[in-house]
């Protein structure tokens, strides 16, 4: 009896790695959260250019980088329908848009867009 050829291709790929908790599939290992706020460090620290490698703006560029994630983050589970927390919505709003104006990050023309 010959396998059939569906089960034969599935045994020529490699074993998925799932997450034992979740059971979600993880490709590269890291999740939409993690990879995004690692593109925008990414173009904030060349955005600033020479500035960008101090350690104290580099501390204020991850955190911008995470508010900004988790703000979008949470607007996306409003649009979903999920529970959600308006006033803390704001407040992570209101502290990028604090953080971006201290390092002077106050137009997002020169950044590339974002797929959210």
């Amino acid at each position: 009896m010959q396998p059939s050829p569906r089960n034969s291709d599935y045994a020529a790929l490699p074993p998925v790695r799932r997450n034992k908790r979740h059971g979600k599939k993880r490709i590269d290992g890291r999740s939409w959260t993690a990879r995004q706020v690692r593109s925008l460090i990414q173009q904030y620290s060349d955005c600033l250019g020479e500035q960008a490698k101090r350690p104290l703006v580099q501390g204020m560029i991850a955190k911008l980088a995470e508010l900004e994630t988790i703000a979008a983050a949470q607007r996306a589970a409003v649009i979903n329908g999920r529970q959600f927390d308006l006033l803390a919505i704001s407040r992570l709003e209101i502290a990028a848009r604090r953080l971006r104006a201290r390092l002077v990050l106050t137009s997002r023309h020169h950044l590339q867009s974002r797929r959210y």
